[in-house]
């Protein structure tokens, strides 16, 4: 068992939970810097909460890898962010980790715990109109059938069309959003989608979004591009409100680190901090 897991177990049996606090931060984590994408949303929606963000660059990409392997990830992570880092409010910013560890996540740790499929299924089921709904996700996303599965209990008589990545996520890391090489493979992943006569596509991996310009582009106007961080930012915001847990302050705090700072691109930094309005200065910290 990770040193953090244990770490957590032992103060919770000593002091019987957590105390929470306005103060507190909200913590993030993605196999990289895709859930930036995410934590922008919260940002917007909550600019006086403090947060931290945790990229797992070590053991990107999460999709090839199996769930046994990733949710030993997630467990490690959401316990250092929880026992060291004190958050108050977990969001699994990476949609492989959700599918393969959210809800073993909630049986052990004793926090809020909020990720994008359930999210993305029900916002995609409320706005297609003909229940053809594209996933564009990691291999790992689309094998588990987390998506198909949560839109199907749904809505029975949906008609999921899942369309597996490989490599998209590493592209993005690597600064490349735009260019004809990812032009290509975003025109070959939602060809089936756009066959098939999808009305609306779900961007089924946190760092998809940084992409929507050529989906749009590519796909002219024919799908509706879902991406559920506006969902989660506002089930963030309604919890803090009602258990009066909302930072009352305009400007909070930011802390971003990385298991592996030599994996993060100095071109994708500058590009997404432009285009989520962000200070993206990251620091190395690996708790492998």
């Amino acid at each position: 068992m990770p040193v953090w897991l244990i770490h957590y177990k032992l103060q919770i049996l000593e002091i019987g939970g957590f105390t929470l606090n306005k103060e507190q931060s909200i913590g993030f984590f993605d196999s990289g810097v895709g859930g930036l994408t995410i934590a922008g949303e919260v940002v917007k929606i909550l600019p006086g909460e403090n947060i931290i963000y945790y990229a797992d660059n070590l053991h990107i990409p999460y999709g090839p890898k199996s769930a046994s392997e990733v949710r030993g990830y997630v467990l490690t992570i959401i316990a250092y962010l929880v026992h060291q880092q004190n958050a108050k409010y977990i969001v699994i910013a990476c949609n492989t980790a959700a599918v393969a560890a959210l809800e073993e996540a909630r049986k052990v740790f004793d926090v809020q715990i909020i990720g994008p499929v359930e999210e993305g299924a029900n916002k995609a089921v409320n706005l297609s109109k003909n229940q053809r709904i594209g996933i564009l996700a990691t291999e790992g996303t689309i094998n588990s059938g987390g998506y198909q599965d949560a839109i199907k209990q749904l809505n029975s008589d949906a008609f999921p069309v899942a369309v597996p990545c490989p490599g998209l996520a590493a592209i993005v890391e690597s600064g490349q959003l735009n260019g004809s090489k990812v032009e290509h493979l975003i025109h070959e992943f939602l060809t089936p989608i756009l066959n098939a006569g999808c009305d609306s596509v779900v961007l089924g991996c946190t760092h998809y979004p940084y992409l929507i310009d050529l989906i749009k582009k590519i796909s002219d106007g024919r799908l509706d591009i879902i991406f559920p961080g506006t969902e989660i930012a506002g089930k963030i915001k309604t919890y803090l409100q009602t258990e009066n847990l909302l930072n009352p302050g305009e400007n909070g705090k930011k802390n971003y680190q990385t298991s592996d700072l030599s994996k993060i691109s100095p071109e994708f930094l500058a590009a997404a901090g432009k285009k989520l309005e962000l200070n993206l200065d990251f620091h190395e910290f690996n708790i492998f």
